[in-house]
């Protein structure tokens, strides 16, 4: 007999339904339920094994459940039992069957389903080994209808409450993502494996519920079952997913201290889970200490470094890893063109791209778009068409990294013409696609293809959903143009509006100078229950600052400190200065550039100036202008600013010399030269110079 080792053999087992029910040993020596529903004692004799199996399938399924997963009538509960002694007695015609149910290589889940009908209809129940080796392979199948029905038939059974079947269960209901019926094994569990653990922390990580599979493990560490490697890297990636260093250092450390940390797999998770948090340090260390460093290791560093920025490091990695012999993949290659789009770094990606070529991988679809992007990033577009023209094979992204590359650079129209061609080629535009070509079809004259585009996008939605970024484009486009009432018909025929579409709308009508539209559009948001980000506050303080709605604004303002959800950033308080140094509040203004968490930038002490010369203050605005010179002290506006001061001040004395210092600062400077050719002759000016003693007779003549 097979039984959890929590029980002797020879010991009757009594299966607790957890539902009240009481138990007892058979008298006769076999497993009975002694009510069974209808269908496990109606006589199928008529029908061949097969369809006595589905019919009594079909039968119970319409059977009442109750509470515990078991099935009968409401009134009257089963009682199961088993003992030691019936779980050996299985007959040798029962054994055979049960032969042919492990033997899932050439059986579905269909037969597998009807035979262990046919086994319960003849009161006989197969062994625990036979049980578990079904319940694996229908884990490694992922078939949805077999689990559910596993789950039935164990749970009527009462094998659920046996540690080996019930942990294997779990895992099982989870692979084929019934998270539900797993959850409710699992909660009946007495003895828990770190199987189901593992299982359901992965799980969680899979759908984006990182919170609750670290809720998991510490449940899981209270409960005092020890963690394997695999629970550790389903834990190490719950952290990257969501970028959390912290969880994840404090997961290292329980490696650590149980000896893992050289372990291949979770080596690996560490050096990916240190490079997407951008921890540096941690990397190079997982990455020395490792035993075997291969070219996922390799990937995860070079991806680090690029993630930083360091793309010098990063080439210089590939190449280390290149010399000691460990050849590069697809995504190796995709990492260090990513690094090689700085100026910097711009030779090294021609010798990776001769590289491919040696190695005739530029065809390769992957490798051959990022050589595409890493040209456009260059702004080397002849290179970038270079690239694409040699490919044999071409997708989406191909045509729409290069439509990019032309529209970031100017090349709207070479943009457009790429864009027709590439629905000529039969390809569907995807959503990037979409959006970069509404940036080329935004700076054009010609308004008409992007009126065409946007019927495009129309016919598109309805054949699919269009994703919220291509839309956004839509009305940034119609918002550069000044079209707010087509920005605001392409708004509002959104089905789905993200943060990023509200914003688009909102700094369209700031730029456009149309505020009252931007406070509409504010409070209609805080109605509909979508929170502000930085960039919708800046939108708003920036509406303030320029309709001289103090304050409002200080309402925004206040409204974003106390929103710990987003950033405030010196523009923020730029904008703030603004307000306060145009409503001549100009203690105030220079109060908030002293006490801001980060240093005031030329932007906030030239517009401190300006309001002093708005309203004539000649202390503050000497300490704006002293302030300038310190972060650009050729800074010729500040110089006319300070100037202007003393001259309405009538301090003439110091208008002077702000004039002797600009002359100063200018006579280091190369200034400007112009020309004028008169009767043959090439006279050259250089601006600043007083015009010479023939200027008048030259005008003259």
């Amino acid at each position: 007999m097979e039984t959890s080792d929590r029980r002797q053999p020879s010991e009757p087992v009594f299966l607790d339904r957890s539902d009240g029910m009481t138990t007892e040993p058979s008298p006769v020596g076999q497993w009975s339920v002694k009510q069974f529903p209808a269908v496990m004692t109606e006589d199928c004799s008529s029908l061949s094994k097969g369809d006595a199996a589905v019919k009594a399938h079909n039968d119970m399924d319409t059977t009442s459940q109750t509470p515990n997963g078991t099935y009968g009538s409401h009134d009257k509960k089963e009682q199961l039992v088993l003992d030691g002694k019936a779980m050996s007695l299985i007959s040798a015609k029962r054994k055979a069957l049960l032969y042919d149910i492990i033997d899932l290589e050439s059986c579905n889940a269909i037969t597998v389903k009807e035979r262990l009908l046919m086994l319960i209809q003849e009161e006989e129940i197969p062994s625990i080994q036979s049980i578990i080796s079904i319940i694996q392979k229908c884990r490694e199948s992922r078939h949805q209808m077999l689990a559910k029905f596993l789950h039935q038939f164990i749970c009527f059974t009462g094998l659920d409450n046996l540690g080996d079947v019930g942990n294997d269960l779990v895992g099982a209901l989870l692979e084929c993502k019934i998270t539900d019926l797993a959850q409710q094994v699992f909660s009946k569990l007495e003895v828990r494996t770190e199987f189901p653990w593992t299982y359901f922390i992965r799980e969680y990580t899979e759908h984006g519920q990182v919170e609750l599979a670290v809720s998991m493990f510490k449940q899981m560490k209270e409960d005092r079952v020890a963690a394997s490697k695999f629970t550790y890297v389903a834990l190490l990636k719950a952290c990257t997913k969501i970028k959390s260093l912290v969880e994840g250092q404090i997961i290292h450390s329980e490696i650590l201290k149980v000896g893992l940390e050289n372990d291949y797999y979770i080596g690996n998770v560490l050096l990916d889970l240190y490079a997407k948090c951008g921890s540096l340090p941690e990397v190079q260390n997982v990455f020395e200490r490792l035993r075997v460093q291969d070219v996922v290791s390799w990937t995860s560093l070079i991806s680090g470094y690029v993630e930083k920025g360091l793309d010098k490091d990063a080439v210089h990695c590939f190449e280390q890893m290149v010399e000691k012999g460990t050849f590069p993949d697809e995504r190796v290659f995709t990492c260090v063109l990513k690094a090689c789009r700085s100026i910097g770094t711009r030779e090294k990606g021609l010798e990776v791209h001769a590289f491919l070529v040696t190695e005739e991988l530029e065809n390769d679809l992957i490798i051959g778009n990022s050589l595409i992007d890493m040209y456009v990033k260059c702004g080397l577009l002849l290179e970038a068409k270079d690239v694409f023209d040699s490919m044999l094979v071409k997708d989406v992204v191909s045509w729409t990294t290069l439509i990019s590359g032309f529209a970031e650079n100017g090349l709207s129209e070479a943009a457009i013409l790429m864009y027709t061609s590439m629905l000529e080629q039969g390809l569907i535009p995807n959503d990037n696609t979409f959006a970069t070509t509404l940036k080329a079809c935004m700076i054009m004259p010609d308004r008409e293809p992007g009126r065409r585009l946007h019927a495009q996008i129309q016919a598109m939605s309805c054949i699919r959903s269009l994703d919220a970024f291509a839309v956004t484009a839509l009305i940034e486009m119609y918002a550069k143009w000044g079209c707010m009432e087509d920005a605001q018909q392409v708004f509002e025929t959104m089905k789905e509006r993200d943060l990023i579409c509200w914003n688009a709308l909102i700094t369209g009508y700031s730029e456009q100078g149309e505020y009252g539209a931007v406070f509409q559009l504010l409070d209609r948001m805080k109605q509909e229950g979508i929170p502000p980000d930085e960039v919708t506050y800046l939108c708003a303080l920036t509406a303030c600052s320029r309709g001289d709605l103090l304050d409002k604004g200080k309402l925004y303002f206040n409204a974003l400190l106390e929103d710990r959800g987003t950033t405030v950033t010196i523009k923020h308080y730029n904008c703030m200065v603004d307000l306060l140094g145009n409503a001549g509040y100009l203690k105030e203004a220079l109060n908030m550039l002293k006490s801001m968490p980060f240093p005031p930038d030329l932007v906030a002490w030239i517009t401190l100036l300006a309001s002093c010369q708005k309203w004539g203050n000649v202390e503050i605005g000497r300490q704006a202008f002293e302030a300038i010179l310190k972060l650009d002290e050729t800074h010729v506006s500040a110089f006319h600013a300070m100037f202007n001061i003393y001259v309405d001040a009538n301090m003439w004395e110091e208008a002077k010399k702000i004039e002797v210092m600009r002359l100063n600062m200018e006579a280091g400077k190369t200034r400007p030269r112009s020309s004028i050719e008169v009767d043959g002759l090439t006279h050259v000016f250089v601006v600043g110079d007083r015009p010479p003693s023939s200027f008048n007779n030259m005008w003259e003549a």
